[in-house]
C-alpha cells in the first residue's frame, strides 16, 4: 500500500493481502513473532558501527529522477502508519543510515525495499506527493559496509505484485542424509531408465519421471551440517529444531528449501511454520556457543527484540551476513 498525499490530506489506498497462518488455527503466544519497526535499532547499531570503523559518509546513490518527479526523498524508517507486508524484514547494513527492508522472492533472490516519497511536478509545482516503500539495491564498498541505491522508479511498489517465497521442509543435509540420498536417487534413476529403455522397445509412451521427495537436490558437492549438542531436532515435526537461549527461551529453526535447490534454516514458531519470504539464517553465527543457555539466564532485552543473523544476497551477486530483528508476540494471532 502507498498513500498519495494532495493538499496536506493522505488517501489511503487498500490493496487485499491473504494472512500467513490464516488457515493454520492458533498459535502459542511463545511461538509467535514479527518483524518491528524501530528506528531505536538503527541509531544504536549505526553508532556502535561508527565507533568501530573509521569509515567515510555513508555513499547513498539517487539516481536521476523520471521526467516530471523530483528526486526520491528516502525516509530514516517507514511511518508506524505506513502499511507493511508480514514478510518485509528489517536489515542493518552498517554504513547505510537508513531502514532497509528485505525479503526472499520466489526465485530465492534478496529483495530490497526502503521507504521514501517523491514529488509528482507540473511546470515545476508540486502536484501531489506519492510515498511508500520503493525498490532498492545494496552493493558492497569494499571496506565491510555498503553502499544503498535508490531505484528510480517515479512509484512505489505494490506489494500485491510482489511474490515472496514459500518453502518446503527437507532433511539437513548430515553426512548420512547425503549418502543415503545420493545412494536412493541414483536407484530411483536407474528404475527409471529402465522403464524408458522398456517403454522405447515396446514402442510405448514413456514414463513421466517420479518427483523425489527427499529435496533439495543433494550431491557429493554438497557442504554437510553438524548441529551442535544444544540444538535438539522437534520429535513430532520433521525438521524443525530448537536450543534454549541466554535468555532461557526456546527458539525454533525449521531446515527448507523454496526452489529444490538452495535450503538452509528459517526462523519458524513452534510449529514448523515459517513466514512467507523469510530470510536463511546464517547458523554460523546463530549456533554459536554466545547464543546458548548455559548457567544462569539473562534478562530479557527492554524492549523485546531479538536480533537474528541471515544471510541476504546482495545487489552484486555476494552473500553477506547481517542481522534482522523480530519479536516475539505476547498474544496469539
Amino acid at each position: 500500500m502507498f498513500r498519495k498525499r494532495r493538499n496536506g490530506f493522505l488517501i489511503p489506498v487498500l490493496l487485499l493481502m491473504i494472512p500467513l497462518f490464516s488457515s493454520c488455527g492458533s498459535i502459542r503466544s511463545a511461538d509467535t513473532y514479527d518483524y518491528p519497526q524501530t528506528t531505536g535499532f538503527r541509531i544504536r547499531t549505526a553508532q556502535v558501527i561508527a565507533e568501530q570503523t573509521s569509515t567515510p559518509e555513508p555513499v547513498v546513490i539517487i539516481r536521476e529522477p523520471v521526467k516530471n518527479h523530483s528526486p526520491l526523498r528516502i525516509q530514516l524508517d517507514a511511518p508506524v502508519s505506513a502499511y507493511m507486508p508480514e514478510y518485509y524484514q528489517p536489515v542493518d547494513f552498517g554504513g547505510i543510515p537508513y531502514c532497509v527492508y528485505a525479503y526472499t522472492d520466489i526465485n530465492n533472490t534478496t529483495v530490497f525495499r526502503v521507504y521514501a516519497e517523491v514529488d509528482e511536478l507540473e511546470d515545476d509545482n508540486v502536484i501531489q506527493t506519492l510515498e511508500g516503500f520503493f525498490a532498492a539495491s545494496v552493493y558492497p564498498d569494499g571496506n565491510g559496509l555498503y553502499i544503498l541505491e535508490a531505484d528510480k522508479n517515479s512509484n512505489p511498489v505494490n506489494p500485491a505484485d510482489e511474490t515472496p517465497a514459500v518453502f518446503m521442509p527437507c532433511p539437513v543435509p548430515t553426512r548420512n542424509a547425503v549418502s543415503s540420498y545420493i545412494r536412493n536417487a541414483k536407484s530411483a534413476a536407474d528404475k527409471y531408465n529402465k522403464a524408458v529403455a522398456s517403454a522405447e522397445k515396446k514402442g510405448e509412451p514413456l514414463p513421466e519421471p517420479t518427483p523425489w521427495d527427499g529435496l533439495p537436490v543433494l550431491n557429493e558437492e554438497t557442504p554437510v551440517i553438524s548441529l551442535p549438542g544444544q540444538v535438539k531436532a522437534v520429535k513430532r515435526i520433521e525438521h524443525l529444531y530448537f536450543y534454549t537461549n541466554v535468555y532461557g527461551d526456546e527458539e525454533y529453526r525449521r531446515y527448507a528449501t523454496a526452489d529444490g535447490y538452495d535450503s538452509g534454516f528459517y526462523l519458524s514458531d513452534g510449529e514448523g511454520r515459517i513466514r512467507n519470504g523469510s530470510l536463511k539464517v546464517d547458523i554460523s553465527a546463530d549456533f554459536d556457543k554466545s547464543s546458548f543457555r548455559s548457567g544462569k539466564k539473562v534478562p530479557h532485552p527492554e524492549d523485546g527484540i531479538y536480533r537474528l543473523p541471515v544471510l541476504v544476497t546482495l545487489s552484486s551477486g555476494e552473500t553477506a551476513s547481517v542481522y534482522t530483528i523480530y519479536r516475539k508476540e505476547e498474544n496469539p494471532r
